[in-house]
């Protein structure tokens, strides 16, 4: 099967698994109980199943099991985000303390370890630092991704935007594991979208959010692993980090606690503003794509317009935090103007 072949199948059948689990397992979760009450962080305003990633990880993991990919990396990847949704099961179900979860996701992380150091040739130092940095990478961007799943539709945004663009990466570099990784993950957060936006009637939990958290952050060390270019592997992902960090370093300024929960992310300040749910995703997904786009320059362009990518890459992230006092400044301006 070509690659071509590979991923349409592959992507089919991971859309069409997650369409057809998704309605079925949140009758599930209503009659169990299994709700995500209104809190200090929510920005929802009625109890709403959670734990609905399950059927994301049933949708990505058969498919990606059915794929030409060969055993061992996609029984790994396969396996290492399974392991990272039931740590988030675990939560949904029951609750576990932050830190018993952040120790149990770094063991699961260090599973990574031989999937991105596969057929490694240098120097036992750097193959050290490389495993760090992975690990770290993965559990961060896990939690950075948790973090991030507060509204209807951010998380299926990121994942479509992230998918799909690794897929045409994977596509074009000839490497079958991103590519497949990509559009799986892309079909699994479609599928599973129209039970969660614009109105959810089910949320992702910390199940679906570790697993394609978790998904995502792999797929990317493996990438940069293979020599693929920083920007393009990175950009998709770069709003929620740099969302993510910005508010932390708010917090942190502030003296607040880090743990706590909240809602000073700036997507959550842009609907305490007055943005929609679906005004606000769209937003950010838009945002994604041009990053992706802009990220995408590096594969193929001069230095010159690389380093151009790059600042727009910036100039837009530096956009972004700033939007919610620049929308709030718009709305002092209107409301001025209409007195």
């Amino acid at each position: 099967m070509s690659l071509t072949q590979d991923v349409a199948l592959s992507g089919a059948i991971a859309g069409g698994l997650a369409l057809i689990v998704t309605p079925w397992l949140t009758h599930v979760l209503w009659h169990r109980k299994i709700l995500d009450h209104p809190n200090e962080r929510s920005l929802h305003a009625v109890p709403t199943p959670r734990g609905g990633g399950i059927a994301v990880a049933v949708a990505a993991v058969v498919a990606l099991g059915v794929s030409d990919v060969p055993w061992a990396p996609k029984l790994e990847l396969g396996s290492l985000a399974t392991a990272f949704g039931a740590i988030g099961l675990s939560e949904d179900a029951a609750g576990v303390p932050p830190m018993a979860r952040l120790g149990a996701q770094t063991i699961v992380a260090i599973g990574a370890v031989p999937l991105v150091l596969r057929d490694w040739n240098g120097g036992p130092t750097t193959a050290v630092i490389l495993a760090i940095c992975a690990v770290i990478g993965i559990v961060g961007f896990t939690n950075v991704f948790n973090f991030m799943d507060g509204i209807n539709g951010i998380a299926a945004a990121q994942a479509t935007v992230a998918g799909a663009t690794w897929l045409a990466l994977g596509v074009a570099t000839g490497h079958e594991l991103v590519a497949v990784s990509g559009v799986v993950i892309a079909a699994a957060a479609l599928g599973f979208v129209p039970w969660n936006f614009p109105n959810a009637k089910v949320f992702l939990g910390d199940t679906g959010s570790y697993l394609m958290g978790a998904w995502l952050a792999i797929t990317v060390a493996v990438a940069l692993r293979a020599g693929l270019p920083p920007e393009a592997v990175c950009a998709p992902l770069s709003l929620f980090v740099v969302d993510a960090a910005w508010t932390l370093l708010g917090r942190a300024r502030r003296a607040e606690p880090i743990l706590q929960p909240h809602r000073n992310h700036v997507y959550q300040q842009l609907v305490q503003r007055g943005w929609s749910h679906a005004k606000t995703t769209g937003t950010l997904g838009a945002l994604m794509a041009i990053l992706s786009c802009l990220g995408a320059v590096s594969l193929s362009s001069s230095v010159p317009q690389r380093v151009a990518a790059d600042v727009g890459i910036s100039a837009l992230l530096a956009a972004y935090v700033l939007s919610p006092g620049l929308v709030e400044l718009r709305g002092r301006a209107s409301a001025t103007g209409n007195r």
